[in-house]
């Protein structure tokens, strides 16, 4: 089998793949691939296909590549996002073409493993990285949240729902941003910026393509202050479901030293929106003890609070283990980004909060 890149020539073959093998809610119209697949900043679109001898598409490996900071350098991350092969290629072994090719030619190549389909995935990973993974945590607002955790969660939810007041009042400021970022968040993140040795590159043309200009998904940007000086940026989703509002903080950029207050700010504002909890999803631990001291609580799938669904469109209660991987000529040459004080990725980074084609029929959107 051929692997090819991905062009304009094979993209209806490659959605017609992907038609069957992306599953029922993975969106398939053009804005949304020309958005993530075919970003201002690369030239050609973002993905490799499988082709047989009869030049029938056999397997597909998409990839979401977004700027980085990389040590002292600038670089970019490429995430799968995702990958199907046939049962045909499947049985030749030619879908590992897809990954590595990836392995050896590009700088740097990222994969979050969300349950043990991926386990396979993680171990060809796992000979380059250490154990850093990605987290959830949890600020339960409300009791009502236990009716949909399962059974044996139910008191764990209920008592979570009873943290109030944690620690001081935090003396930040908040204001929303629907369609654009503030006058000086650039500042901002070169503060954040200068301390992380491996992350997204949150500059302001960054957010603004990621949960600005994003299509079929409605973000809000929230900003933190302490008189005139902006101490914090986050990315808000609320997501409606039959069971209640939930909200989803996506992106946190601060300061390691005005971490606490950032959180305390949040989590005491978004429980005003009556949302059942509120979850964070993030890789590395620079925000762990702020976040607790605010209030939120570690939430893995081994916890009580892990039962809480992660995912709302629709609503499911699968489980998960946020193993996170790197490979690529520049993480098998360099150790320093295995630090988890330095390095942060979160639910906005990759693929880990697109829309669903379910989510859109509920909404109604027109595509």
């Amino acid at each position: 089998m051929n692997l090819l890149p991905l062009s304009d020539e094979l993209l209806p073959a490659v959605q017609a793949f992907a038609r069957e093998n992306f599953g029922r809610n993975f969106i398939l119209e053009p804005q949304f691939w020309k958005h993530w697949y075919h970003p201002p900043w690369s030239d050609s679109w973002n993905g490799r296909v499988l082709i047989d001898d009869n030049d029938q598409v056999q397997g597909v490996a998409m990839l979401v590549v977004v700027p980085a900071k990389f040590g002292n350098k600038n670089a970019h991350v490429a995430w799968f996002a995702p990958v199907a092969v046939s049962q045909k290629a499947q049985k030749v072994g030619a879908g590992a073409q897809l990954f590595f090719w990836a392995f050896r030619s590009l700088p740097l190549v990222g994969g979050i493993s969300t349950n043990d389909l991926s386990a396979p995935i993680s171990k060809l990973f796992g000979k380059r990285i250490g154990g850093i993974r990605m987290n959830r945590f949890i600020s339960v607002h409300s009791a009502d949240a236990k009716q949909i955790a399962p059974e044996a969660s139910m008191v764990a939810v209920a008592n979570a729902a009873k943290t109030k007041d944690v620690g001081p009042h935090s003396p930040l400021k908040a204001d929303w941003h629907d369609k654009s970022l503030p006058d000086d968040y650039d500042d901002l993140w070169r503060r954040v910026r200068k301390n992380l040795d491996f992350t997204t590159d949150r500059t302001r043309d960054y957010m603004t393509w990621r949960y600005i200009d994003t299509p079929f998904q409605d973000y809000r940007l929230l900003s933190l202050r302490a008189k005139d000086n902006l101490k914090g940026m986050a990315v808000v989703r609320l997501q409606d479901t039959p069971q209640g509002q939930i909200c989803r903080i996506v992106d946190v950029v601060a300061a390691n030293k005005d971490a606490t207050d950032v959180w305390r700010r949040l989590r005491v504002l978004l429980a005003e929106f009556g949302a059942l909890y509120t979850d964070f999803f993030v890789i590395g631990n620079r925000f762990d003890s702020a976040l607790e001291e605010a209030g939120f609580h570690l939430a893995n799938e081994d916890s009580a609070l892990g039962g809480l669904p992660h995912l709302f469109a629709p609503m499911e209660h699968r489980g998960w283990n946020g193993d996170f991987y790197m490979a690529g000529s520049l993480a098998k040459e360099n150790d320093f980004w295995r630090d988890g004080e330095t390095v942060f990725f979160s639910k906005g980074d990759a693929d880990r909060d697109w829309p669903t084609q379910y989510d859109l029929d509920q909404r109604a959107i027109p595509v």
